[in-house]
């Protein structure tokens, strides 16, 4: 017996289910059969591609000499044609020259006639996007490429149940494949759609219109696409249930979306340019509906009483400086590393809740802030990563501001009697503090010191935005914007994005201005005042003291205060 002889009867026997134990490589051929069907597949990865499932399954770079030859009689004789697929694409990336183009149209041709077997599915189309990748080795190559795609055309127009047709068409599109048959697809699309007025047939329709490149039919079929959503959301919002109303609102944004892509042109002459502003006012009805059914919930906060008692101890016979000091050093500013190693851990174990989509929506029904896109970098940071360290930020200020510098401070304000020009000098004396700035800041730390927070946190922001300013101007960092003449300062949350704020406040005190005053994931608290978005019931938010008590430690305390934290804290 020949050793191909041998190793086709080997994987012959291989699935029966009760192969014997003795026989030693036609287990090892059930092993490899079963490791190959449960690889995961990532056609993106052209030279890696798959990867096993299970810590114990046989992977790609696993496979001996003698596993490649069962791997070439599985792909000759095994019956499920996605496992035929399979080994052949393995056989292609284990070969070279002549070998690999032989065998990856080998797999191509096998893919091909599978195209036209009942049990093709969706799911398969990613070892499509895998063969139309095979296609650059030749016109042989490129012939069946092109044939696979006839063949997956064909079944956009052969009437599949569950919506499959509608699968095909976007994994092509997506694939950005088949642009020979975009006109007759925008055509079938388009029938159907007319007809049944269906949002997943027009929206096909005006997809492949663009691709054929007929932008005006594709306005065309957008807009309605943008109606058809708007008519259904409308109907949900009637119902004023949240289930409703979120639905409603996903599909408002969704035809919104749509609606931004065509041309003014487009919307005038079907007399729609107001359609954008129908659709946010819709978006705002649905997102009113789910305020006012939300329950709120509260997340229990540790109990800070013993370190609290502890500060009050310290501070009862402080006078003057030490009593200040005291208060400005009760907790270290936020510990930067650890936080973003807990939120990559987080991450990691909890990856379907940090990485799901979120949307802030305010009391009238206005989406102020979106999170969800993970691909996004915030400040150096998965935004998935710098979210979870939002949420971690926002604990942290809603737990020591009630529980532990409030407290203090209420004792500061009975015992203390710093006056309006103390906190003046404060704030001169200070070397952070612009020197025509003094007055209004030390008056602003002064409102805080007699309890108006709020009035304080109106005035210390804007502040703040000038003295991050001027500090990155000291290291001759860029602060405006040059445009038609004009030149303009940059905005705190614009600031914030300098990659030498670290240098100037160090990573601790970065990461604080970050959390409170940039524009993404946080309270976005510069923003909100300036656009007068905070609401008088935001006086009893423990922000308005946060910012208060933060700014004050950075005009009254050296840099060298602002480095990362201590190891023993107060707080801690």
């Amino acid at each position: 017996m020949t050793d191909d002889e041998r190793w086709r009867g080997d994987v012959n026997r291989s699935p029966a289910p009760d192969v014997s134990p003795q026989a030693v490589d036609a287990q090892r051929a059930k092993k490899i059969a079963t490791s190959i069907e449960d690889y995961i597949f990532n056609p993106s990865d052209r030279s890696a591609p798959y990867r096993p499932w299970l810590p114990g399954d046989i992977g790609p770079a696993d496979l001996t000499a003698d596993d490649m030859r069962i791997v070439i009689n599985l792909a000759a004789l095994a019956d499920s044609w996605r496992l035929r697929v399979r080994c052949l694409d393995l056989i292609a990336l284990r070969s070279a020259g002549r070998a690999r183009a032989d065998a990856a149209l080998t797999m191509l041709e096998s893919l091909r006639e599978a195209i036209a077997e009942p049990g093709f599915k969706p799911c398969d189309m990613d070892l499509v996007t895998r063969a139309l990748e095979l296609g650059g080795f030749g016109p042989a190559h490129r012939a069946v490429v092109e044939q696979i795609e006839d063949r997956v055309v064909e079944l956009i127009f052969a009437p599949l149940p569950d919506l499959h047709y509608i699968s095909f068409s976007r994994r092509l599109r997506e694939d950005k494949r088949t642009h020979r048959h975009a006109k007759r697809l925008a055509c079938q699309f388009s029938f159907t759609a007319r007809s049944s007025r269906s949002a997943i047939e027009l929206e096909e329709a005006a997809e492949w219109a663009a691709i054929a490149g007929d932008r005006d039919r594709s306005d065309d079929l957008l807009l309605d696409l943008a109606l058809t959503l708007q008519e259904e959301a409308r109907g949900h919002i009637a119902d004023a249930r949240v289930d409703s109303a979120f639905y409603a609102s996903e599909l408002l944004h969704r035809a919104h979306r749509n609606y931004l892509r065509t041309s003014i042109r487009a919307r005038t002459v079907r007399a729609l340019v107001d359609l954008g502003n129908e659709l946010t006012a819709d978006i705002r009805g649905a997102g009113k509906i789910i305020v006012s059914h939300s329950t709120r919930r509260s997340t229990p906060l540790p109990d800070l009483s013993a370190t609290r008692d502890h500060a009050l101890s310290q501070i009862a016979n402080a006078k003057d400086d030490d009593a200040q000091a005291i208060f400005l050093r009760l907790i270290d500013l936020t510990d930067y590393a650890a936080e973003l190693a807990d939120a990559e851990n987080i991450r990691k174990n909890f990856a379907l809740l940090t990485d799901t989509p979120r949307r802030t929506i305010e009391k009238d029904g206005r989406v102020s802030a979106v999170t969800g896109n993970s691909k996004k970098q915030v400040f150096g940071v998965p935004s998935p990563v710098w979210h979870q360290m939002m949420r971690s930020h926002e604990f942290r200020v809603h737990t020591i501001v009630p529980q532990l510098l409030h407290p203090v401070w209420q004792h500061l304000h009975e015992t203390q009697h710093w006056s309006h020009s103390d906190f003046v000098d404060i704030a001169s004396q200070s070397d952070m503090t612009p020197k025509d700035r003094t007055t209004s800041v030390g008056t602003a730390l002064f409102y805080g010191f007699t309890g108006d927070f709020f009035t304080a946190f109106h005035l210390l922001i804007p502040q703040t935005e000038h003295l991050v300013r001027e500090q990155l101007k000291a290291i001759d960092d860029r602060t405006s914007r040059y445009a038609d003449g004009v030149e303009d300062e940059t905005s705190l949350p614009s600031l914030l994005k300098s990659g030498k704020l670290e240098q100037v406040f160090g990573v601790s005190l970065a990461f604080e201005l970050r959390a409170l005053f940039g524009d993404v994931g946080g309270p976005n608290l510069r923003h909100r005042v300036a656009h007068g978005q905070i609401s008088d019931e935001e006086e009893r938010s423990p922000y308005p003291f946060y910012v208060w008590w933060l700014v004050w430690r950075i005009v009254a305390t050296p840099p060298s205060d602002w480095a990362d934290p201590r190891p023993a804290a107060v707080a801690n």
